[in-house]
């Protein structure tokens, strides 16, 4: 792996850190609990935290349906693997089969343990 393949991705896992610490609570305090929001109330929620915007990707995948983001980016791949990322973050977990970011229960295994989304 290439070095500036290796800083982008420690980039990645960073702003996944903290897109998964403060872009739900943020989305929540503002809109209400959901399991999606539009593009202007995840834009809005990235700029009130001030989250960095050039991954902006992330809070799409993690709160937009994927027909949303395909529409938007053009590719499948990209919504699994952030929406993968930013869940393995979480301190909460999605509780409905479906992955959506709305209602959460408690994860008792932590960081990279077993419950986190597949």
């Amino acid at each position: 792996m290439g070095l500036g393949i290796f800083i982008n991705a420690l980039r990645l896992r960073s702003a996944a850190k903290k897109y998964a610490r403060n872009l739900g609570p943020q989305l929540i305090q503002d809109y209400g609990a959901n399991e999606t929001y539009n593009e202007a109330q995840i834009r809005a929620a990235i700029r009130k935290r001030k989250l960095p915007e050039a991954d902006i990707k992330l809070g799409f995948a993690a709160f937009m349906p994927e027909a949303e983001f395909i529409k938007r980016f053009e590719n499948a791949d990209d919504y699994t693997l952030l929406r993968n990322l930013y869940h393995s973050f979480l301190h909460h977990q999605p509780t409905g089969e479906s992955g959506e970011a709305g209602s959460y229960k408690e994860n008792g295994t932590g960081f990279g343990g077993a419950g986190l989304m597949n």
